[in-house]
């Protein structure tokens, strides 16, 4: 019998959201707010997933001082955040 595999949850899913807040805060901060560098950092899936959950934990305050300060790069992804 073959045993169905389980993928194990990335870490972020698996904790509240005000520690996903922190978790992911601090990845694109130490990552100087480079999307790919933090989702890979925090198991997501890619940039977008990163994208996604800026708003929705309360982090596009951050999200938008970084880009004034030039340290979120121009790209599409980059520009494209939705509130």
């Amino acid at each position: 019998m073959i045993e169905a595999q389980t993928k194990e949850r990335p870490r972020i899913l698996r904790v509240g959201d005000d520690a996903m807040r922190a978790e992911l805060l601090a990845a694109l901060e130490s990552a100087n707010w480079n999307m790919t560098v933090a989702a890979r950092e925090c198991g997501l899936a890619g940039p977008s997933s990163v994208l996604r959950m800026i708003p929705r934990l309360g982090l596009s305050a951050e999200y938008d001082a970084a880009k004034r300060d030039g340290r979120v790069s121009p790209g599409s992804r980059a520009t494209s955040l939705r509130r």
